[in-house]
Formats: C-alpha cells, sequence, structure tokens
C-alpha cells in the first residue's frame, strides 16, 4: 500500500533525471543560483558537489549533480532558470526503465 501511494504522488516514477551543472568562475551571480537550489530543493533528491580543486584550469570552479524527482513541468523550470544563470552551464541524462 505504501508503495502505492508513493507511485501516485511521484509523476517521474519510471524515470530518472540527472543534471550535470559546470559552475564556471564567470559566473555573474552565484547567490541566485544557491537561491535557485533552495527554492526548487522539494525536486532535488541527490545533491553532490565536486571539489574545484580537481579541475587543472582555473575557469572552472565546480561541478554539480543532481538528481531530480518529482513534478516534471517543476525539474523543467528548474532547468531553463538554471540555464539563463550567466557562467553555468546545464547537461541532462535521462532514464526510463
Amino acid at each position: 500500500m505504501i508503495f502505492y501511494y508513493f507511485c501516485q504522488n511521484f509523476k517521474l516514477m519510471n524515470e530518472i533525471v540527472i543534471l550535470g551543472i559546470l559552475i564556471g568562475d564567470e559566473v555573474a551571480d552565484i547567490v541566485a543560483f544557491q537561491q535557485l537550489l533552495t527554492k526548487y530543493g522539494n525536486v532535488i533528491r541527490t545533491r553532490l558537489g565536486l571539489h574545484e580543486n580537481h579541475y587543472e584550469t582555473p575557469k572552472i570552479k565546480g561541478l554539480l549533480l543532481l538528481e531530480m524527482v518529482g513534478d516534471a513541468a517543476e525539474i523543467a523550470s528548474f532547468e531553463k532558470v538554471a540555464r539563463n544563470i550567466s557562467g553555468i552551464q546545464v547537461q541532462k541524462m535521462f532514464f526510463s526503465f
């Protein structure tokens, strides 16, 4: 019964969406990006940040991997807003099963 309830309340139950976000050193407003992560925290299941010291170029501040869950429209909204922040690159992986 609990599994049935879980399936009914999540529209992406048979899909996995991973967003890779590359944060460059020219990010115009890192505070706005952090606020975006907070605002859409309800659709972010997993957040993995890779440390900037692992990259050989100073042009990259870091890489963030996000596992997204929940409403597809809200995930699309997050992705659209993130893409509009200068200095942020967004790539998407989509798995369906």
